[in-house]
């Protein structure tokens, strides 16, 4: 991986091919957990957890749920652990709606209870701001169409949320933007036709964001992820599409980014580890890919690279000193954000492995 000036679309270290898979940032521990997915047409689906920190790719030797494609997958910050529901598993092909909560910790623990949404897969899900919000989808036969309804998730039950919504879906686009405090939803494939509507959730309700223009093109199977540093949440990816769009809460703006991925789909998202970014996985158009992307957005001096404790960026300060390193140092802490004293944080006398090191802290990890 290396950095470059201007905004650019950079190719870093490949894992293997994969697709219908998806990450979630775990900001607590400053690392990503990415699951399983389906390779290049073999069987079974791996059903394999990996883990991403200053160290690379880990995989959790913890038992693993079933492997499974196209599932969903968000980050429930109040309660700091990723929900998982639905997705595709393989011979004979079922589609589930079992719910699986994952934490550092704990690792995967399937949740129980009485009630829960109908089978899917290609849903949209994603943290609002009181609860993960889980909407549409894919049912197994397709000639019954997509999904329109929308469920919340409080921690233990799933409750079904009435009232007015985005008409049925699969495949839509959806992500927690915390500045407004809101789920953000874009396009997605209605009656096999991409769209280029957006939607918000805010604790009970649906709301149609009406846009006369710049509105990123429709498309399908894109991702939606939140960029800490910029306070945005970044569109990419998906059919047809070869550009990228910033959400600001109002409105869209395309990113002028150089080399953007070429018709990325099916792939996974997530922030960069440092913070200097949003990372894309995967690929499935017409050969499943092990494309591995990354858009950095560097100054003219270049990127702080934080975990080497080296000033790249020329501006007199290192590691846990410079504020560009806050996603290692205090990583609940993005910039403009008060801090909480009792959150993770360089300083605080718990050396985190996966997120610290000498280098950049040597207080927690002499």
């Amino acid at each position: 991986m290396f950095s470059a000036t201007g905004d650019a679309w950079q190719l870093p270290v490949r894992i293997g091919p994969r697709y219908g898979l998806a990450a979630v940032n775990d900001p607590v521990h400053a690392l990503v957990m990415m699951f399983g997915g389906r390779t290049s047409g073999a069987l079974p689906y791996p059903a394999e957890t990996w883990i991403l920190g200053q160290r690379g790719f880990e995989q959790d030797p913890r038992p693993s749920p079933t492997g499974r494609q196209n599932y969903a997958l968000a980050w429930d910050p109040l309660r700091a652990q990723a929900l998982m529901f639905g997705g595709g598993k393989e011979v004979p092909f079922t589609i589930g709606n079992e719910t699986w909560i994952w934490t550092l910790a704990g690792g995967w623990i399937q949740a129980t209870g009485s009630t829960a949404p109908p089978p899917r897969m290609n849903a949209a899900m994603a943290f609002d701001g009181e609860h993960v919000v889980l909407f549409g989808g894919q049912r197994l036969n397709s000639s019954l169409g997509d999904l329109e309804d929308t469920w919340v998730w409080d921690g233990a039950t799933w409750t079904a949320v009435t009232g007015t919504h985005p008409a049925a879906r699969r495949g839509a686009a959806m992500a927690y933007d915390p500045q407004h405090a809101q789920a953000v939803l874009f396009g997605g494939s209605i009656d096999n036709a991409p769209v280029d509507d957006t939607w918000t959730f805010s604790g009970s309700a649906w709301t149609q964001v009406n846009l006369a223009s710049s509105r990123p093109f429709a498309r399908a199977f894109a991702t939606l992820t939140w960029q800490p540093a910029r306070r945005k949440l970044l569109l990419a990816g998906g059919e047809a599409s070869v550009d990228a769009s910033e959400w600001d809460g109002t409105a869209w703006h395309t990113v002028p980014a150089q080399g953007a991925p070429d018709h990325l789909t099916h792939h996974a998202a997530f922030a960069s580890i440092d913070g200097s970014g949003v990372m894309l996985y995967g690929n499935d158009v017409s050969v499943i890919d092990r494309e591995f992307y990354e858009l950095r957005w560097d100054g003219p001096r270049g990127s702080e690279s934080c975990a080497t404790g080296a000033d790249d960026d020329g501006d007199g300060l290192v590691a846990c000193d410079d504020g560009d390193c806050w996603a290692i140092c205090t990583p609940l802490c993005p910039p403009a954000t008060s801090c909480d004293p009792t959150t993770p944080s360089c300083g605080d006398g718990t050396c985190e492995p996966r997120r610290e090191t000498t280098a950049t802290c040597p207080a927690d990890c002499p």
